[in-house]
């Protein structure tokens, strides 16, 4: 993580809402950080704010000024992991644990300057997606379940690259 995206997390108070992941990057996406917040109504959000240090929790439908919504992915999941690259935000949405019978983790693709622009990419089952990355042309996804996961970047065939037991 840069210093100028750990100052900003250290400045991110925790009031209303838990960040649970931040996205930041060089080139076109630089002055510009991504964050993913869980909220208090099971739920969460992904926002686009400017690298500015000035994150306030004074209007708590915005985690600072200047901050965008990008998207929200409704009840029961909320982004734990997302990453820059290939010219899009990836974002790993897991399910709450207490409707784990009922919503599967999602792997969202989203245009980063675009709002209400982020379409499923993949849906890797009952899991939590704990990290992702971009490298060797594929985006890797770790899962709860001990499992690699593999995903193209061209087309959103993804599977088990490998399984830990």
């Amino acid at each position: 993580m840069s210093a100028d995206v750990a100052a900003v997390a250290e400045n991110i108070p925790s009031v209303c809402t838990v960040v649970r992941c931040l996205a930041a990057a060089g080139g076109e996406f630089a002055g510009y950080i991504w964050t993913g917040e869980q909220d208090s109504s099971d739920g969460g959000s992904v926002w686009r704010c400017p690298n500015n240090n000035t994150f306030d929790q004074s209007n708590p439908d915005s985690p600072g000024p200047g901050c965008v919504k990008l998207d929200d992915p409704g009840l029961y999941r909320y982004p734990t992991s997302m990453v820059l690259g290939n010219g899009y935000l990836y974002v790993g949405l897991s399910r709450y644990h207490q409707f784990a019978n009922y919503e599967d983790a999602l792997m969202w693709r989203c245009e980063p300057w675009t709002q209400n622009s982020c379409t499923t990419f993949n849906q890797p089952g009952k899991n939590t997606i704990y990290s992702m990355a971009i490298g060797a042309g594929y985006l890797w996804a770790g899962l709860e379940s001990n499992i690699l996961w593999r995903c193209s970047l061209e087309y959103p065939d993804c599977n088990v690259f490998k399984e830990q037991r």
